[in-house]
């Protein structure tokens, strides 16, 4: 009996230690993830595209209250809605793309010198949870 019972929470204490490593380990590959990927949601970064003028040929997406709206250019985005764009192009091969969990967004409100807008990268949860 008394070996059944010690056997039982050698059991139970190897599982937990077994857990333990095994959320530890998962940290350490989201860490890495997020390294790779950048972790700073709204992180400037440059697109692989040009996102100028009226920004034709790439596919925009614009938030507001009654959710997400599609344009085709810029002078389709309401000028209050014009801060936080998501931007994207179908001419990207799947190599320059990114995680399928980060998206490029632009300021659309006002060109730098060179006339392209601000653009950076963001968390598409991030995204999402903030203006939906």
């Amino acid at each position: 009996m008394r070996f059944t019972t010690s056997l039982v929470l050698l059991v139970f204490c190897s599982m937990a230690l077994l857990g333990c490593k095994r959320s530890n380990d998962t940290s350490k590959e989201q860490k890495h993830s997020d390294s790779k990927q950048g972790s700073d949601d709204g992180q400037v970064l440059e697109p692989p595209f040009d996102v100028k003028g009226e920004a034709e040929g790439l596919l925009m997406v614009w938030f507001d209250h009654e959710g997400p709206h599609v344009a085709e250019k810029r002078s389709q985005i309401p000028q209050t809605a014009r801060a936080r764009v998501r931007v994207d192009s179908d001419a990207l091969s799947p190599k320059e793309r990114l995680d399928p969990e980060w998206v490029y967004v632009a300021d659309m409100r006002k060109a730098k010198k060179g006339g392209s807008y601000p653009s950076g990268k963001s968390r598409v949860r991030i995204l999402k949870n903030g203006l939906i």
